[in-house]
């Protein structure tokens, strides 16, 4: 059988609206969620440095905490270590990690005495830059007994009409082509039966469906591999003011560079020799989405006994304005013609819009005594307030899902600090993120209403007597969710009941962070 396309797509989705699928929840998290990756010190410590200062991690946390210095200062980090990611997807499980350097944070403080003789003691500034985000993981997801396919997707859509047919998706698979112009497709309605008749088909079809009565697919094996790179760095400009010893304010204005690039590789093959004709396929998908953004964050720290502080800072929201661009790549190849692959690509498309974190409170307290010091921060901010905007109003859709998925989510950071002889400090942390996501959303449980983020951390830190400064901590962050490797038809829809299982996933990172610095 020889099968051809005779449904020709004469046009193409506008790329704003494709470029819509694309601004969605996970987005939203993923730019609205800041993992701080500072200081040595504050990563040992969880990052609960909102009521003590004294690092350059406060300046991303409470600004007040750069009136705690009393000299001058500057810093640099630098980690090494282990991302990745423990897939299970239909009872199989995979591993993939990938070993990298990278440069936390980098800082310079100017502690200036005040000459004044009134209740401001002190008045410092500070420039640093510090790592909000670091997006680079790898992740492999793969099972042998897959009876889903991403091609029932396209062939829902297809089936919808011409107004459900992307040029970046559904178009790839119905029409993909050799470097002669033979004309071969994943999807059709009719096709050239031995005979030479061309035979018409009741909607659009793939090979892989067992039957037409229950569209159920053949097991097949099913592959995914997720590349994620990209960074969210901050630099900071900020201002500390000391009045006593006693009460301190800080202002911080934040610069931030992000650049984010995602390519995922699916593939489905016929491993058991099962199905009719088809072999096998894959589908490539390739975001990228850099700019920049500011905010500002406003601190306070109060000693109303010299052993407690209390702290409370507010962040803004964070106006980024980004662009993406992204393409599709399709090819795949048939029992009858194993030695010709067929391709087809999208076009490229272009997008630029802007993103509105939700606004953070952050409130904090710490206690200092002889032996060393415990402190605790709290983060509250509501995922639901994230916004995204662009000037053709494409993204309402967006911003309903978010305010219908997204909640406030609580972030707590813990550490302590215990001081031994020799001028050293043994230290320990941790932290919590809260998932973002409500329990329900339109009526369905959220597979990650439990999604939750745990850090765990430890480090040494030695001083000198001449101002020279070393920490070191290690950390390990897990996080578990769960995620499906292609969209499924959306169930207003979806009327013939197409599943696609998901798959969760076990992301982890083990960090060794080493901070070399000099007061004077």
């Amino acid at each position: 059988m020889t099968r051809k396309l005779t449904y020709y797509l004469t046009s193409i989705i506008l790329l704003t609206a494709v470029a819509v699928n694309g601004q969605g929840l996970s987005d939203a998290v993923r730019l609205s969620e800041h993992h701080i990756q500072g200081s040595a010190r504050g990563a040992s410590m969880g990052n609960a440095f909102g009521a003590l200062g004294g690092d350059i991690t406060s300046l991303s946390i409470n600004p007040a905490g750069l009136g705690v210095y009393r000299a001058s200062d500057a810093s640099f980090t630098l980690a090494v270590g282990e991302t990745g990611s423990t897939v299970d997807y239909l009872g199989s499980k995979s591993r993939k990690g990938d070993f990298r350097m990278t440069m936390p944070s980098a800082s310079y403080i100017a502690a200036l005495p005040s000459t004044n003789s009134g209740a401001l003691v002190g008045l410092n500034f500070g420039f640093g830059m510090t790592q909000m985000n670091d997006f680079r993981i790898k992740r492999v997801a793969q099972a042998s007994n897959a009876t889903s396919s991403m091609l029932d997707l396209f062939v829902n859509n297809a089936n919808l009409g011409q107004a459900y047919i992307s040029s970046f998706y559904e178009a790839l698979a119905m029409d993909l082509w050799d470097a002669n112009d033979n004309q071969e497709t994943l999807i059709y309605n009719s096709y050239i039966n031995d005979n030479g008749d061309n035979v018409q088909l009741d909607g659009y079809h793939h090979d892989m469906f067992e039957n037409t009565i229950n569209w159920v697919n053949k097991p097949h094996h099913q592959k995914k591999n997720f590349t994620e790179k990209g960074y969210d760095n901050e630099v900071t400009f900020s201002m500390g003011l000391n009045f006593n010893h006693r009460f301190y304010a800080g202002l911080t204005f934040g610069v931030h560079d992000l650049y984010y690039e995602s390519t995922t590789w699916l593939f489905e093959t016929d491993d058991n020799g099962i199905i009719d004709y088809f072999n096998d396929y894959s589908f490539q998908s390739h975001l990228r989405t850099y700019g920049t953004a500011y905010n500002l964050k406003l601190g306070m720290i109060f000693k109303p006994i010299n052993a407690l502080r209390l702290g409370i800072a507010f962040h803004t929201p964070t106006w980024y304005k980004l662009s993406d661009s992204y393409d599709n790549y399709m090819d795949a190849s048939f029992d009858y013609d194993p030695q010709n692959i067929f391709w087809n690509q999208s076009p490229i498309g272009e997008y630029d819009y802007n993103f509105r974190t939700p606004s953070k409170g952050i409130f904090s307290a710490a206690y200092v005594g002889n032996w060393g010091l415990v402190s605790i921060d709290c983060e509250l901010l509501n995922y639901g307030n994230s916004r995204f905007s662009d000037d053709g109003g494409y993204l309402d859709s967006s911003n309903r899902d978010i305010s219908e998925a997204l909640r406030t989510a609580c972030n707590i950071h813990v550490g302590s600090e215990f001081l031994l002889p020799a001028s050293i400090s043994a230290r320990i942390g941790l932290e919590y993120y809260g998932s973002p996501y409500k329990s329900e959303a339109y009526g369905l449980t959220q597979l990650n209403k439990d999604a939750k983020t745990f850090v765990y951390a430890a480090g040494l830190g030695w001083k000198s007597g001449i101002g020279l400064y070393v920490d070191f901590a290690f950390r390990t962050t897990q996080k578990t969710y769960y995620a499906n490797l292609y969209d499924v038809p959306v169930d207003a829809l979806n009327e013939l009941n197409y599943s696609n299982p998901a798959a969760k996933f076990k992301d982890f990172q083990n960090m060794g962070v080493l901070t070399l610095g000099f007061r004077f």
